[in-house]
């Protein structure tokens, strides 16, 4: 019991703090954007490329989209569903420059004999949504290429992309309102646990720390009788 509560009792405490530290990380996304939202909607183009604050912030953007040249995220559910998150480059008005808009989620085919047939409206048009800012690295398995349109991606590879469009590319990625034109299936989640549940994870975790504890408080008293 004694080698048992050394090895065990440390990790539990540990996890215990690991799920308070995903908390505040959850809260500073929600504050962020929250923040962001406060904001009026800019133009696309009134923004610096690089720039950290532009994450969930509101935007416009008056173009056309490349209807050619879809962009499926793979493995996107939604209601338990199987489909993907339809990315289309966007070309700026008067300028050439590329955008890439993520519509939503469009239902896909279960055996993958076939792509989604996704309408898109044609000529000009005027978008409106958030600038997404991925909180890290995806995980990708294995190499992506694009060898063919449209192209199925597990993430946005900017870079790759780029180079397959043969266009600069604003370096993150526009996530659709759901009443602007274009969008399909919407509904974007910031985090996918609230920080009140991590928060319950952790007391769950020290709450086993202390009853370990007193298990072993009480078989060792036991022991010494």
């Amino acid at each position: 019991l004694t080698l048992f509560t050394a090895v065990l009792l440390p990790c539990m405490i540990a996890a215990g703090f690991w799920q308070l530290q995903r908390a505040e990380e959850k809260r500073d996304i929600v504050a962020t954007l929250i923040q962001a939202q406060k904001q009026p909607p800019v133009n696309i183009e009134e923004f610096e490329l690089i720039n950290n604050s532009l994450a969930y912030r509101q935007i416009t953007a008056v173009g056309e989209f490349v209807t050619d040249r879809k962009i499926l995220i793979d493995n996107r559910l939604w209601s338990g569903k199987f489909g993907y998150h339809a990315v289309l480059p966007f070309i700026l008005d008067n300028t050439q420059k590329m955008i890439l808009v993520n519509r939503g989620w469009v239902a896909g085919d279960p055996a993958r004999k076939s792509f989604p047939d996704i309408a898109t409206p044609s000529g000009k048009q005027t978008i409106r949504g958030h600038i997404y800012v991925p909180p890290g690295e995806a995980y990708i398995l294995g190499e992506q290429k694009i060898d063919h349109w449209p192209a199925v991606l597990q993430a946005l590879d900017f870079e790759l992309i780029a180079s397959a469009l043969k266009n600069e590319l604003f370096p993150y990625s526009i996530r659709l309102e759901k009443d602007t034109v274009a969008a399909l299936q919407v509904d974007w989640k910031v985090v996918n646990q609230q920080p009140a549940k991590h928060t319950a994870y952790a007391v769950q975790w020290f709450c086993m720390s202390v009853a370990l504890v007193l298990i072993y408080i009480w078989n060792s008293s036991n022991l010494g009788e």
